[in-house]
């Protein structure tokens, strides 16, 4: 008995070690009952750091001019005049952003640049009397204030802007009285900017910088001056490099751009009309401009088509208003009941245009042009007379750029620049054919719109 008693413990211990050993070998091969590893979320984009980068475009300088009492240059009647010009801008551009959450960034931005619009002007009825504007380099110092959409920023900025500008006047002919001065003054805007990588982005964007007022004097005849007050219209695309690991674009299937879509726009820019007079009205080589900003705003519609993953062309038209007005009274020719008086107005311009793009999956880069329409009335009145009117409806050409990015798989958001030229019209005294005035009608256009798009 004590024998089978040893047996039986021995071999219960045996067993057991057995199982010990043989137990865990075989529970690896079995199901486990752990649940699958959650797959990684992507990584929303992070708009903080420091960055680097350069922009390029156009500007529109408008200048008004004044000659108020008491100065001899003009009639103490309020004679004024504009001066508008086109040119190139380029620079380079620095700043800081901070991401409060994941939809509101603020930061700081500093840019310096090249900004050269230039203007000489004989006066209508009186080419003794020139004008001069000039610039060549500006910079601005901005805050800006973002709202995020992970690798898309709408923006509004403002703050200061230094312009270097010339502004000079010749009475009574040679030489030309000026001065050269960096100008202290403001600069607002807004613009649009889109991740093409974790460290490369590009924007589109809108500045009105006004360099205040300059007053020039003659130093012969120190009642002999002229007031001028610089504004400016910046359209300019810029290309930034953010330093540091500080963001990552999600990794998402490719987005399609094709479909028709429809939408909204809104934006502000200027109206450039030159005035070139008769030899009855004025003399060979006078001419006015006349500036005037305005708002503008409506819808439009299109349809884009994807030929691969980056190559998308489309058509889109719009409509919608563009209040420009603006009215001067010739200088040295704004007596009381014997005024020249030169207007141009605008109400509406629309558009219809071809687009080619270049995507990066949720946003494309645009080059666009085509016909456009604006409704524009150019007046004048001849030594106190009524007003004497070309209303016309002037179809020219459109051309400019833009950036659009998509908000979700049906919304986008664009940024766009467009310069309008719609030709000549011509204002004739009905009683006197060779009394006219001819007005050469141009429009800058900066404009933010949201699309809808239709279908899968």
């Amino acid at each position: 008995m004590e024998l089978y008693a040893a047996l039986r413990t021995s071999t219960a211990a045996a067993l057991c070690a057995v199982a010990v050993m043989v137990v865990p070998t075989h529970a690896a091969d079995l199901p486990s009952k752990k649940s699958a590893p959650v797959a990684a979320l992507p990584i929303p984009f992070n708009w903080t750091g420091l960055y680097v980068g350069v922009n390029m475009g156009v500007g529109l300088s408008g200048t008004n001019i004044s000659a108020p009492a008491p100065s001899s240059v003009g009639n103490g009647n309020s004679d004024s005049g504009s001066m508008t010009s086109y040119g190139l801008t380029g620079g380079f551009q620095a700043g800081y952003n901070y991401q409060i959450s994941p939809s509101v960034v603020v930061g700081i931005e500093g840019d310096i640049g090249y900004l050269g619009t230039s203007r000489r002007q004989s006066n209508i009825n009186d080419s003794s009397l020139v004008f001069k504007t000039k610039s060549d380099f500006f910079g601005t110092l901005r805050p800006r204030i973002g709202y995020a959409w992970d690798r898309s920023l709408l923006y509004v900025t403002g703050g200061l802007a230094v312009v270097n500008v010339k502004n000079g006047f010749e009475d009574f002919g040679p030489p030309l009285i000026s001065t050269s001065r960096v100008k202290v003054g403001y600069a607002v805007g807004a613009g649009l900017e889109t991740a093409l990588s974790s460290n490369w982005s590009v924007k589109a964007e809108y500045l009105y910088v006004d360099a205040g007022r300059t007053t020039v004097v003659d130093p012969a005849r120190p009642t002999s001056f002229i007031k001028f007050k610089n504004q400016y219209q910046v359209a300019r695309f810029g290309l930034n490099y953010r330093f540091g690991d500080v963001g990552q674009v999600s990794s998402e299937p490719g987005y399609n751009w094709a479909g028709f879509y429809a939408g909204l726009n809104l934006g502000t820019g200027a109206t450039a009309t030159n005035a070139v007079p008769s030899a009855n009205v004025g003399g060979l080589g006078q001419v006015d401009d006349i500036y005037a900003a305005a708002l503008n705003g409506g819808v439009q519609a299109g349809y884009n088509a994807q030929f691969s993953k980056s190559m998308v062309v489309g058509a889109e038209a719009d409509f919608g208003f563009f209040g420009a007005s603006h009215t001067i009274c010739d200088i040295n020719d704004c007596n009381t009941g014997n005024a020249l008086l030169i207007k141009s107005r605008s109400s509406y311009l629309g558009t219809a245009r071809l687009r080619a793009g270049y995507a990066f999956d949720r946003s494309m880069i645009y080059a666009t042009g085509g016909l456009a329409v604006m409704d524009t009335k150019n007046s004048f009145t001849n030594f106190g007379g009524p007003f004497i009117s070309a209303s016309n409806h002037k179809v020219g050409l459109a051309v400019g750029a833009g950036i659009e990015t998509a908000l979700t798989d049906k919304m986008s958001l664009k940024a766009e620049y467009l310069y309008v030229a719609t030709g000549h019209a011509t204002a004739t005294d009905p009683n006197d054919n060779t009394s006219f005035i001819r007005f050469k009608n141009s429009a800058n256009v900066f404009r933010l719109g949201v699309n809808y798009k239709f279908g899968g």
